[in-house]
Protein backbone atom coordinates (compact mmCIF):
# COMPACT_ATOMS: atom_id res chain seq x y z
CA UNK A 1 0.00 0.00 0.00
CA UNK A 2 1.21 3.36 -0.67
CA UNK A 3 1.56 6.22 2.03
CA UNK A 4 0.22 9.53 1.21
CA UNK A 5 2.73 12.61 2.21
CA UNK A 6 1.23 15.65 3.55
CA UNK A 7 0.84 17.99 0.83
CA UNK A 8 2.20 21.68 1.48
CA UNK A 9 -0.76 23.64 1.19
CA UNK A 10 1.56 26.90 0.76
CA UNK A 11 0.43 28.39 -2.65
CA UNK A 12 4.12 29.03 -4.54
CA UNK A 13 5.68 32.92 -4.81
CA UNK A 14 4.43 32.72 -8.43
CA UNK A 15 0.91 32.07 -7.57
CA UNK A 16 0.52 34.46 -4.96
CA UNK A 17 1.70 37.16 -7.22
CA UNK A 18 -0.43 35.96 -10.14
CA UNK A 19 -3.58 36.35 -7.27
CA UNK A 20 -2.57 39.94 -6.55
CA UNK A 21 -2.44 40.37 -10.06
CA UNK A 22 1.25 41.39 -10.52
CA UNK A 23 1.79 39.38 -14.29
CA UNK A 24 1.14 41.15 -17.16
CA UNK A 25 -0.90 38.27 -18.45
CA UNK A 26 -3.24 38.85 -15.30
CA UNK A 27 -3.10 42.62 -15.85
CA UNK A 28 -4.70 42.10 -19.19
CA UNK A 29 -7.43 39.67 -18.14
CA UNK A 30 -8.28 42.82 -15.95
CA UNK A 31 -9.07 44.93 -18.80
CA UNK A 32 -11.48 42.27 -20.66
CA UNK A 33 -15.11 43.61 -20.39
CA UNK A 34 -16.49 40.76 -18.69
CA UNK A 35 -19.32 42.02 -16.65
CA UNK A 36 -17.47 40.45 -13.41
CA UNK A 37 -14.56 42.40 -14.03
CA UNK A 38 -16.34 45.89 -14.57
CA UNK A 39 -18.37 44.94 -11.64
CA UNK A 40 -14.82 44.23 -9.57
CA UNK A 41 -13.69 47.69 -11.25
CA UNK A 42 -16.06 49.33 -10.33
CA UNK A 43 -16.01 48.47 -6.82
CA UNK A 44 -12.22 49.18 -6.36
CA UNK A 45 -12.75 52.78 -7.54
CA UNK A 46 -15.10 53.36 -5.26
CA UNK A 47 -13.38 52.04 -2.29
CA UNK A 48 -10.72 54.17 -3.63
CA UNK A 49 -11.92 56.73 -3.96
CA UNK A 50 -14.21 56.43 -0.09
CA UNK A 51 -10.61 56.23 1.48
CA UNK A 52 -9.76 59.28 -0.27
CA UNK A 53 -12.72 61.44 0.92
CA UNK A 54 -12.01 60.15 4.69
CA UNK A 55 -8.06 61.62 4.10
CA UNK A 56 -9.23 64.62 2.48
CA UNK A 57 -11.88 65.17 4.83
CA UNK A 58 -9.32 64.99 7.87
CA UNK A 59 -7.08 66.87 6.18
CA UNK A 60 -9.45 69.57 5.35
CA UNK A 61 -10.71 69.63 8.67
CA UNK A 62 -7.46 70.31 9.74
CA UNK A 63 -6.66 72.69 7.34
CA UNK A 64 -9.76 74.78 8.63
CA UNK A 65 -9.07 74.52 12.60
CA UNK A 66 -5.57 75.88 11.79
CA UNK A 67 -6.46 78.72 9.54
CA UNK A 68 -9.05 79.68 12.53
CA UNK A 69 -6.58 79.40 14.86
CA UNK A 70 -4.55 82.10 12.82
CA UNK A 71 -7.00 83.97 12.14
CA UNK A 72 -7.98 84.34 15.77
CA UNK A 73 -4.66 85.46 16.38
CA UNK A 74 -4.86 88.16 14.07
CA UNK A 75 -7.94 89.81 15.21
CA UNK A 76 -6.36 89.59 18.72
CA UNK A 77 -3.40 91.32 17.61
CA UNK A 78 -4.92 93.73 15.78
CA UNK A 79 -7.50 94.51 18.25
CA UNK A 80 -4.50 95.11 21.01
CA UNK A 81 -2.99 96.98 18.71
CA UNK A 82 -6.47 99.39 17.64
CA UNK A 83 -6.19 98.48 14.14
CA UNK A 84 -8.24 96.46 12.22
CA UNK A 85 -6.14 94.69 9.54
CA UNK A 86 -8.81 93.85 7.05
CA UNK A 87 -6.63 92.73 4.08
CA UNK A 88 -4.90 90.28 5.72
CA UNK A 89 -7.56 88.56 7.31
CA UNK A 90 -8.91 88.53 3.74
CA UNK A 91 -5.87 86.91 2.57
CA UNK A 92 -6.28 85.05 5.73
CA UNK A 93 -9.60 83.93 4.92
CA UNK A 94 -8.10 82.98 1.07
CA UNK A 95 -5.64 80.57 2.75
CA UNK A 96 -8.07 78.96 4.98
CA UNK A 97 -10.43 78.25 1.76
CA UNK A 98 -7.15 76.86 -0.55
CA UNK A 99 -5.89 74.85 2.27
CA UNK A 100 -9.31 73.36 2.59
CA UNK A 101 -9.61 72.76 -0.73
CA UNK A 102 -6.32 71.54 -1.84
CA UNK A 103 -7.01 67.76 -0.32
CA UNK A 104 -9.81 67.13 -1.99
CA UNK A 105 -8.66 68.52 -5.34
CA UNK A 106 -5.44 66.52 -5.17
CA UNK A 107 -6.87 63.07 -4.71
CA UNK A 108 -9.59 63.87 -7.16
CA UNK A 109 -6.95 64.77 -10.20
CA UNK A 110 -5.29 61.39 -9.25
CA UNK A 111 -8.45 59.69 -9.55
CA UNK A 112 -9.19 61.21 -12.80
CA UNK A 113 -5.45 60.81 -14.00
CA UNK A 114 -5.60 57.15 -12.98
CA UNK A 115 -9.32 56.63 -14.91
CA UNK A 116 -7.35 58.06 -17.50
CA UNK A 117 -4.75 55.66 -17.54
CA UNK A 118 -6.52 52.33 -17.47
CA UNK A 119 -9.32 52.85 -19.61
Amino acid sequence: MRQHRARNTMPRPSQVHAAKGLFPENIAMRNNNTPNSLVRQTVDDLIIAELFLVQATIESATAIGDGLSALGRQITTADEMGAAPAATIGRTLQRIADNALEPYSSRFKYLMDRKNIEG
